[in-house]
């Protein structure tokens, strides 16, 4: 059985960041993936002002990626989270890039989980998600002694 799991604990440090506005899953999930970067990777990811990670410092930080990811509240597409991101890293003149890619296969998430990087998938009604649409980050995945896959992740 094989598995590859990052810091959980990272993840379960977020919990103040939990999404009771609808439609704004996208826009934590970028909340979720900026903090764990911002711990495991580089502080200055975020600028200054928003590196403590308190209840308040996320929470500011949700609030400048609305405006930056869903300005409108709409339901977010895959493009609108990596050019959101790039707005927030423009804004802030961080030289960061995101980017989205609309089709996702179970390998692509494999490597970059075992390159230590945790990604934001979208789950669709349509592609038979029990879940509905909504937005998560996933930090690991589980090999079942039948072949098939489990992915962990972080739901906002």
């Amino acid at each position: 059985m094989k598995a590859k799991i990052l810091d959980k604990q990272t993840f379960e440090q977020l919990i103040d960041l939990v999404n009771t506005q609808g439609n704004y899953c996208g826009t934590y999930c970028c909340a979720v993936l900026l903090s764990y970067f911002q711990k495991h990777f580089t502080p200055a990811i975020l600028p200054d002002f928003l590196q403590e990670n308190t209840q308040q410092g996320q929470a500011s930080l949700v609030e400048i990626l609305k405006l930056l990811v869903q300005p409108f509240g709409f339901p977010t597409l895959p493009i609108e989270l990596s050019m959101g991101l790039n707005r927030f890293f423009r804004r802030y003149q961080m030289p960061y890039r995101a980017h989205s890619t609309t089709m996702v296969c179970l390998t692509r998430i494999k490597k970059r989980i075992d390159a230590g990087l945790p990604l934001i998938v979208g789950l669709s009604k349509k592609r038979g998600s029990s879940y509905g649409n909504h937005w998560v980050v996933c930090y690991g995945y589980l090999q079942n002694e039948d072949g098939s896959y489990d992915l962990l992740v972080h739901d906002v």
